[in-house]
């Protein structure tokens, strides 16, 4: 019986690392929430036998019984600096003096619809 408590401390364990793994790519990569909720179920699907979150929302709740929380930091877009501490409400760059923010562009299209001349016959 002593063997069972600790086969379910590890894969308690793998779940937690796993779980972690999957957020840290999940931030890395920019991937949607829906995106690592069907990630997880395809892994649910290939290891029936594993216990998988079967959501996203099921999987953080995992990682935030381990204690990890995260905070957003603005970068500028050279990675120049870090928007943070003391410089965390400036609009621009100290080094390249770019702006914090990303600019749109504008699409020259909306709200024009082309049409063609017609020929006269002559």
């Amino acid at each position: 019986m002593m063997d069972n408590k600790v086969c379910m401390k590890d894969v308690a364990s793998i779940l937690n690392f796993l779980s972690l793994k999957l957020y840290h790519i999940k931030c890395l990569c920019r991937m949607t929430d829906k995106t690592m909720s069907m990630l997880l179920e395809l892994l649910a699907d290939a290891f029936d036998y594993a216990k998988i979150p079967c959501s996203f929302y099921e999987a953080k709740k995992i990682i935030n019984k381990l204690g990890l929380h995260y905070t957003k930091i603005d970068a500028c877009l050279n990675d120049c600096m870090l928007y943070y501490g003391e410089d965390k409400d400036k609009e621009v760059c100290k080094k390249c003096n770019e702006s914090r923010w990303k600019r749109r562009k504008k699409n020259k299209t909306i709200g024009c619809i082309p049409f063609r001349k017609k020929k006269r016959d002559i």
